[in-house]
């Protein structure tokens, strides 16, 4: 779901690898066998998420707002994050920012590009509303700013949502591009464990933004954990689920697995390190 077409990032060298953790990692280790190899791009071991709402918000489900707070509240330190932990110089710091942005104003029909998302997420940075927080290569920390747009694309896509980078205020910025993706059967894998109390259309939105946010914290530049033809984490266990996975503020998402290069398998969950 990072799928659409973006030009290839240049191969930025993060901070050396650092001395190998004490918890089950890759990190510090040569990973050129692995199915997953690290390219020295930085990754986001210590992440805030901040949400952008723009359209019509009537097209949204009702609960959205409340549904995605939770996920992001409940998904840093959760079991389901610790499968990221392999790839990070230290466990998976990530926080969310608590407040949520709306836009009234029309957005586009067709699918937005790389440049309209960074745009949009642009103009309330520099307005004050959201603090600008790139990504820093070298501390391996920085923001990943979530737009959600009220339409899925009218014109034919082959993705429910994409994660990439851009420039805001001369810094680089983690950018997700989340459409309307309860209003599609395009993403829609099933109702297969009634999780939470929310309604199904929100609950559609936690397996995609979960996929979105695994890579975008293991692979923001698009240049850090990738295989050779580009799949990332997720994209290598899309729309594959085990079990209903509860975060740490015990709601529980129906979410896809993600990779992991040291159990060579998807895996829905990792205990603590």
């Amino acid at each position: 779901m990072s799928g659409q077409p973006t030009p290839t990032p240049s191969m930025e060298v993060a901070q050396p690898l650092a001395v190998q953790p004490d918890y089950p990692s890759l990190w510090g280790q040569s990973t050129s066998t692995q199915e997953v190899p690290y390219h020295r791009g930085p990754v986001l071991q210590s992440s805030r998420i901040y949400a952008i709402y723009w359209g019509d918000q009537t097209a949204f489900p009702t609960d959205l707002y409340a549904g995605m707070d939770d996920f992001f509240t409940g998904f840093g330190s959760s079991t389901y994050a610790n499968i990221l932990d392999e790839y990070l110089p230290a466990p998976a710091v990530s926080q969310f920012y608590g407040s949520d942005v709306v836009d009234n104003s029309t957005v586009p029909t067709r699918a937005l590009s790389r440049g309209k998302v960074a745009k949009e997420i642009c103009t309330y940075i520099k307005s004050g509303d959201l603090p600008l927080d790139p990504i820093d290569k070298k501390n391996n920390d920085g923001g990943v700013y979530f737009l959600f747009t009220s339409t899925f694309p009218t014109n034919r896509v082959n993705y429910c949502a994409w994660h990439s980078h851009a420039s805001c205020e001369g810094k680089s910025i983690a950018i997700a591009y989340i459409p309307n993706v309860s209003s599609t059967t395009l993403c829609d894998p099933g109702d297969m464990y009634q999780t939470s109390t929310y309604t199904y259309g929100t609950r559609l939105y936690g397996t995609v933004v979960a996929h979105e946010l695994a890579e975008t914290i293991t692979d923001p530049k698009l240049n850090a954990w990738h295989d050779r033809h580009g799949s990332e984490v997720g994209d290598k266990c899309a729309w594959e689920f085990q079990s209903p996975v509860t975060l740490t503020n015990n709601v529980a998402w129906q979410l896809q697995e993600e990779w992991s290069d040291l159990g060579n398998t998807c895996m829905q969950q990792q205990s603590t390190p």
